[in-house]
């Protein structure tokens, strides 16, 4: 590299603003309940997140939710949110891999009364849906009875 073009790069360097690490406030800071409560919790279950846990986070979560995560593989997963049903629905956190599937719906102070069979049809039809798990995640039980 000559010297011209290496003074040129070091002088763009200067310019060029650093990354931001993403932080629990970046990530959850910001809407009402269950939006930033979904926000973190799509960022840890993301295996190629920043977070640098790999896949330990989403198959702690599966083991939680009593599925056998052993034989799932863990490569190329998705993590989205606010996906959109036929119908109209948008499910909270749906995790996807090529050979499973698994719907996530936050309810935080708010009774479950979500079209949940709407959910489910959506999730069969996703590549992997053959293998659909889903969970109700919630900090008062009362409001999953």
């Amino acid at each position: 590299m000559t010297k011209a073009l290496e003074d040129f790069l070091n002088e763009i360097e200067k310019h060029v603003p650093p990354r931001k690490e993403k932080t629990l406030f970046s990530l959850g800071g910001r809407g009402h309940y269950e939006n930033p409560a979904s926000d973190l919790l799509a960022f840890f279950l993301k295996p190629d997140a920043e977070h640098g846990f790999q896949a330990i986070f989403l198959q702690t979560f599966l083991d939680c939710m009593k599925v056998d995560y052993k034989a799932m593989r863990m490569s190329d997963v998705t993590v989205s949110r606010e996906d959109m049903t036929e119908e109209g629905s948008r499910t909270d956190i749906v995790v996807q891999c090529k050979d499973w599937v698994l719907l996530i719906e936050n309810k935080i102070y708010h009774i479950p009364n979500n079209p949940f069979d709407s959910y489910e049809a959506y999730g069969r039809k996703l590549p992997g849906g053959k293998n659909l798990s889903m969970g109700i995640l919630s900090p008062n039980k009362n409001n999953c009875s």
